[in-house]
Order: C-alpha cells, then sequence, then structure tokens
C-alpha cells in the first residue's frame, strides 16, 4: 500500500497538464500513487495522461463522463489506497519536497492533517519553474493544535488553514464519511469545513509549496453570477447544519463571531464589483440570504434583519459592506428564482 495518494481531476487542462504531472511524479518523495481522473475531457488531456501513465507505472487513469470535479475527485477517493490522500488541480503544480515534508510533518506530529502555504500568480507572485528553494524537514518549525479553525486564514492571513484542499494532506481515516458536495462552485469550502469539524490534530507550516496559476478558463475565475451566489447560501446552509445542530456548539460560536464576518463581507464585496446588470438578481437574493441567516441566528441582527442598521456595531467587519447591505434592503426577494435553483440542486 502506499503511504499517499494523489488525486487530480482533469477536464480540458492540456495547457498545463504536463508541468503539473512532472511536479508530481519528480517528488523527492518516492512511496505515493497518482489517481488521473479524465472527467470527459475534449481536448488532448486524455492523451498526455496515457503517455505519463505508460512512463510510470505509479500513475493510474481513470475515465469518467464530465460529472464536474467533486465527482472525480470522489471517484479519486474511492480508488486510493494510500494512507493519506493529497488532492491538487490539473492547472497548477507543486514543490518537489511537497509529499517529503507534509508526511513527515503527519508522523511527527501524528498529525491527520497537515496545511502549507500557498504562492498565487494571480497575486503578482512569480511562480518559480525551477530552482526551487530546498528545505530539510527536521528544521521546518510547525504551529500543532487540536483547533484548525482558530487558524483559518479568513481571520489569520499569516496561517495556512484555508478552504483550498489542494494545501492539505489528509489521512485517510480523517475522510471517511466525508465526500465532494457535487454541483457547488465552493465544495473545497465545504469539505475543509467538514473536516475541520472533527477537531484534529492539525500540523501548520508557513512554506508554500503550492504554485496556483491563474487560470481565466479556471470554474474559480468565473465572474460572480446567481449561481455562484447561491453556491455560498448552500455552503453556510451545510456548514451551520454541521456545527450548529451537532455537537461543536463552541466551535459554531467562534465561526458566528469572526469567520462568518469575514465571509458576508467577501461575498458583499463581490456584489459591490458585479456589474449592474448582475446586481439586479444578486442584491434581492442576498437580502435573502441575510435574512435567512438573521432568523436562524447566525447572525445578531434581530427581527429578522429589520434592526440590522442598529445592530451592525455588533459586526464591525461588516461596516464597509453596510452599501451593499442597504441597498439589499430596499428591493424585493426573486424568490421564484431563488426557489428554482433551490429545486435544481435537489433534482441533481
Amino acid at each position: 500500500m502506499p503511504k499517499v495518494s494523489v488525486i487530480i481531476p482533469v477536464y480540458n487542462a492540456e495547457k498545463y497538464l504536463s508541468q503539473c504531472l512532472d511536479s508530481v511524479v519528480k517528488q523527492t518523495f518516492k512511496d505515493f500513487e497518482v489517481i488521473c481522473v479524465n472527467d470527459g475531457s475534449k481536448d488532448n488531456s486524455a492523451h498526455i495522461l496515457y503517455h505519463y501513465a505508460f512512463q510510470y507505472p505509479n500513475v493510474r487513469v481513470l475515465n469518467q463522463k464530465n460529472k464536474g470535479s467533486s465527482v472525480a475527485r470522489n471517484t479519486g477517493m474511492e480508488m486510493a489506497k494510500g494512507e493519506y490522500i493529497y488532492f491538487m488541480d490539473a492547472d497548477d503544480y507543486i514543490h518537489p519536497q511537497l509529499l517529503e515534508i507534509t508526511h513527515y510533518m503527519a508522523q511527527k506530529h501524528k498529525a491527520p492533517l497537515v496545511a502549507f502555504n500557498i504562492m498565487r500568480e494571480d497575486k503578482g507572485e512569480v511562480l518559480p519553474t525551477d530552482n526551487f528553494k530546498k528545505y530539510n524537514p527536521r528544521k521546518i518549525k510547525a504551529i500543532s493544535t487540536i483547533y484548525p479553525l482558530k487558524y483559518h486564514s479568513y481571520i489569520n492571513s499569516k496561517t495556512p488553514v484555508c478552504n483550498s484542499v489542494c494545501l492539505k494532506l489528509l489521512h485517510r481515516d480523517l475522510l471517511k464519511g466525508v465526500k465532494f458536495k457535487q454541483g457547488n462552485f465552493y465544495e473545497d469550502f465545504i469539505f475543509s469545513f467538514i473536516l475541520m469539524s472533527k477537531n484534529p490534530r492539525t500540523a501548520i507550516i508557513p512554506q508554500k509549496l503550492y504554485y496556483y496559476r491563474k487560470n481565466e478558463e479556471s470554474k474559480t475565475n468565473i465572474d460572480f453570477s446567481p449561481k455562484k451566489l447561491y453556491g455560498y447560501y448552500q455552503a453556510l446552509s451545510i456548514i451551520r447544519e454541521e456545527y450548529q445542530f451537532k455537537t461543536n456548539q463552541k466551535e459554531w460560536q467562534f465561526i458566528k463571531g469572526n469567520i462568518l464576518p469575514e465571509i458576508l463581507e467577501r461575498v458583499a464585496g463581490l456584489i459591490d464589483n458585479s456589474s449592474l446588470q448582475s446586481q439586479r438578481f444578486l442584491i434581492p437574493m442576498w437580502k435573502y440570504m441575510l435574512m435567512d441567516l438573521a432568523q436562524n441566528k447566525c447572525i445578531p441582527w434581530g427581527g429578522g434583519g429589520i434592526n440590522i442598521h442598529n445592530n451592525l456595531s455588533e459586526y464591525p467587519r461588516m461596516q464597509r459592506a453596510w452599501p451593499v447591505i442597504h441597498a439589499s434592503w430596499r428591493q424585493q426577494v426573486p424568490f421564484q428564482f431563488f426557489e428554482r435553483m433551490r429545486l435544481e440542486e435537489i433534482q441533481r
């Protein structure tokens, strides 16, 4: 049985796929398998995958009809044999020592979850292509905790516990009973919060071992839309159910007081930066989302949001978002539109 299974969902990724796979097969850590799930690609991706599978016996290719990255990742998990699981995207690449460092940290700290940092092209960082920095894993200082939520990047930008599963090495036992949510733009967000609800021993290191490329064709770079806003609403509903209605009351209070305000502020910013035409749909939906959160006591605004302005001081992080929130209260909620999206989700 390999120590690590690397799972890569692939869809029309021919432009960057070779660099992605090169960065994996050339890892300094050798006891791993690579599971590439071809999600119905229509370009040359399949040919590239089979080329690597022919060259490297630890590379496996699975084919499925196009069902999205969530289903592809779930398929990969079902087939994985490794003690640890690592997910990455086909248009990105990784540091040559990523598996060596994270596996060492997992063993040293007996940590089912190891979190590390990212270098982002869309943040103006220049991604390395060679001359990668060499690390001595034994000299890397890590934070060890059973409360990874407290180190979430939404509230502490210096620590890399964030939503992306590509920035985590995970023990397979931690993944029991957990799957990616199909059809949601924020499947990583949901998946990561469910994992953190288990309070796993987590080793956190600051090294930037993942290289995120700004791919304009990627799903994560699509303009903000009503469907993406609904994805946020759905994600928050699932997280609320996971924490509020189970045994994680302390963690839920922490999320309400620290992480939820940051999420809502980000959503408000995305709406505010959208076109006026998009805002005609987004702002009324945003009102519905806030009303639902208020009525379910996720935010301390009484009367289902009626006294929102008076209580805004209780959420200082939301003050910058107030213009968008205030605008939403002046518009009607498109219940039929919102209900149609909900029904479409149920039918999937």
